[in-house]
């Protein structure tokens, strides 16, 4: 009977290998649907928002076909913050800690506000490339404009929809207790001399579970996302509206003027 100890070593190298390539191949589909998914959430909320009440439902199809001029550009910036968030965790992983442990760990509350602000960025500077035809940079600088000049109005829908993705989650989250039941009463069961029914067990009943908390999450992802693009085109609106003055000294004057008469 071939144990572990008897396996040759290159079936170890070639399991290697391809869980390598699992891993990868899992981060790059994962980045083209993600990508898909959030320009098509973006999008659709966009044209049902502007659609008329009686007019008939989106097609995936429409959704799709209106994507298209932005998706390549969307995806780069997936890919350019995947990036760089791992060159940044490279650098500051070290000085991170350090500075939690200095402060007993209550630094780490300093950044979470840092955390939703590149959070609202982020989802600010895709709805803008989407919505307004900007490019990377653009979208970056008018997140950064709506973000600055309603500073209020976003940390207060921030406040409604984290709150709310967070206890949602958690109700979703809460099957999850079960998963190690089986794994507990095997321990139990045989003096913690066995656990391999268990275990087995424990991990059929995660990989049924996931399959449903994958979906429930990704509805809470398109709902909390179609609310953000609403209210960026909300704040734009509101910006839209206010009146222009080309040149403030002129309309004075004219008011004068006015009065005199």
């Amino acid at each position: 009977m071939r144990t572990i100890e008897n396996i040759e070593p290159w079936i170890w190298i070639l399991i290697v290998f391809l869980m390598i390539f699992l891993g990868i191949s899992i981060v790059i589909l994962s980045l083209f649907l993600g990508t898909l998914g959030t320009a098509g959430v973006i999008k659709g909320t966009a044209m049902a928002d502007d659609a008329a009440e009686d007019g008939k439902p989106l097609s995936f199809g429409e959704i799709f076909k209106a994507i298209k001029p932005y998706y390549w550009k969307v995806l780069l910036l997936n890919l350019g913050l995947r990036i760089l968030g791992f060159v940044a965790f490279l650098i500051l992983a070290i000085p991170i800690v350090l500075f939690a442990v200095c402060t007993c760990f209550l630094g780490l509350f300093l950044l979470i506000p840092i955390g939703w602000f590149i959070e609202v960025m982020i989802i600010f500077t895709t709805i803008a490339i989407i919505e307004e035809d900007k490019d990377i940079f653009e979208g970056i600088s008018r997140a950064w404009q709506v973000i600055t000049r309603k500073i209020g109005y976003v940390l207060v829908m921030f406040l409604i929809l984290g709150i709310g993705q967070l206890i949602v989650s958690l109700i979703i989250a809460l099957p999850l207790i079960i998963v190690p039941i089986p794994l507990l009463i095997n321990l139990f069961a045989t003096g913690f001399q066995s656990a391999s029914i268990g275990l087995f067990l424990s991990i059929i009943m995660l990989l049924a579970l996931l399959p449903f908390l994958l979906f429930l999450g990704g509805i809470v992802k398109a709902y909390v996302l179609a609310s953000w693009t609403l209210t960026y085109r909300a704040l734009v609106g509101e910006d839209a509206l206010k009146p222009i003055v080309l040149n403030p000294e002129a309309e004075d004057q004219t008011l004068d003027d006015l009065q005199e008469v």
